[in-house]
């Protein structure tokens, strides 16, 4: 009678184990099929880019100059303003004066108005003109340019009576003419590459407000009394006279959607848009052109991972008490480890381009840097330690046991420690701050420079 009571509990046992194991396998499926076709975002030219080669910017009794990576001294410190993240330039400021430096030092260029770097397209607005890298003027003659941002450029004619835009190739793509006195704006939100199109604010005076596509000068909405004003990714919130607010969203040259209910309308970058149609949530599929009630699985799994998962394709997941990776298709990392921290994406993505996957991995109270091909560490460190990682920097630093801080390249495998009050660390070049004295090291972690508070 036993026997038989003990069987049935076996069977019972193996059936909700069964259920559990389906279960399982069903949402890692689906964890895949979401992985597998996600829209990746495309990386914006320009951004978060480690320059070895740039100048390192000196600060000397408050004025700014430049070293290289052997610390010889190219511009002493003479100047009031720098900006030191200008592609193959700087730009700096003298005397209500402006300048763009190169490399070695030398001013390739001058300008009584401020200087203004596109850094995403690597375009430079100097003298009202639009140029390139190599600093050849691409914007049309005649025409007074000043940088609007996002890729986009506002211009005047010489007469001032012609305003318009121009797009990052110095084309013009909208112009109109203009009532003396009056100015010209334009506004534009940050627009997700997925879109494809953006969409952008034109004001005259700040009395009339259209709605435009800054790409080609298409005409969304004419001139009138409503404000308009930009909320990014082509979400716009018009405001009539009688103070009422709607929220729309422009794609494929139309308003797609429209939001009269108070209730805002939320972008994804899986591509969806969130809104509200009696009284029910929709999601508006950017692709299909397609609206469903039900919450798209890529959303939900967007939400629920992070953007080095989102970006990579890779999972973190947790067995039992272990961490491991996964992708698509196979296991990346073993689930042995205590603790997975994943770099900040780009950095990342720096390093990835290099052919090296890495991931900070905590096993048996030692700290690690994680080789995900080979899955075998590059990098030990002493104990197990709390690292600060930066975006756009290949320094890591963390406090030692002795009180010491420690500074390892990821990118060179190259470790040293230093007595410090703080450290700042930069995309080619780190500070030390030390009593009155802040000391300068290079890549190789080799002392450069050395200057007082």
């Amino acid at each position: 009678m036993k026997a038989n009571e003990n069987k049935k509990n076996f069977k019972k046992l193996s059936k909700n184990f069964k259920i559990l194991i389906a279960g399982l396998v069903l949402l890692f499926i689906v964890l895949l099929l979401v992985l597998g076709t996600r829209q990746k975002q495309v990386s914006k030219k320009g951004l978060y880019t480690f320059d070895n080669n740039k100048l390192i910017t000196i600060n000397e009794n408050g004025l700014y100059g430049f070293i290289n990576q052997k610390g010889k001294v190219v511009t002493k410190p003479e100047y009031n303003y720098v900006v030191d993240t200008s592609g193959k330039y700087a730009v700096v400021e003298k005397g209500n004066t402006y300048y763009l430096i190169d490399q070695n030092g030398k001013v390739k260029q001058e300008s009584k108005t401020v200087i203004s770097y596109d850094q995403e397209n690597d375009l430079y607005v100097s003298n009202a003109t639009l140029y390139n890298s190599n600093l050849n003027a691409i914007s049309p003659n005649k025409l007074k340019v000043v940088n609007n941002g996002h890729g986009f450029y506002k211009f005047t004619s010489e007469k001032g009576n012609t305003v318009g835009i121009i797009n990052s190739k110095g084309r013009v793509v909208y112009k109109q003419e203009i009532e003396d006195g009056h100015a010209f704006y334009n506004y534009i939100g940050d627009t997700d590459p997925l879109l494809k199109e953006t969409y952008c604010v034109i004001s005259d005076n700040n009395m009339y407000f259209a709605l435009i596509n800054c790409n080609t000068g298409k005409v969304i909405k004419k001139y009138s009394e409503a404000t308009i004003s930009a909320a990014g990714n082509n979400i716009f919130y018009v405001e009539t006279s009688d103070k009422t607010i709607s929220s729309i969203f422009v794609h494929n040259n139309k308003v797609a959607l429209e939001s009269k209910e108070g209730k805002e309308l939320i972008y994804y970058s899986s591509g969806y848009v969130q809104y509200q149609k009696d009284g029910k949530t929709m999601y508006y599929n950017i692709k299909t052109k397609k609206s469903q009630k039900e919450m798209p699985m890529d959303i939900f799994f967007q939400e629920k991972i992070s953007e080095w998962e989102y970006e990579t394709g890779y999972k973190k997941i947790s067995c039992t008490k272990n961490y491991g990776i996964i992708d698509e298709k196979n296991v990346i990392v073993p689930c042995i480890y205590d603790k997975l921290v994943t770099l900040p994406y780009r950095l990342y993505d720096y390093l990835e381009n290099q052919g090296k996957k890495y991931v900070i991995a905590v096993e048996n109270e030692k700290t690690y840097i994680l080789d995900m091909n080979k899955n075998k560490p590059v990098h030990e460190f002493d104990t197990k330690v709390t690292l600060s990682v930066q975006q756009t920097s290949p320094f890591i630093n963390y406090t030692d046991e002795k009180g010491k801080t420690v500074v390892y390249n990821i990118n060179t495998n190259k470790e040293k420690s230093f007595d410090a009050d703080s450290i700042d660390t930069f995309g080619n070049y780190f500070r030390i701050h030390k009593d009155n004295k802040i000391t300068y090291y290079n890549l190789k972690l080799e002392k450069i420079y050395e200057t007082e508070k």
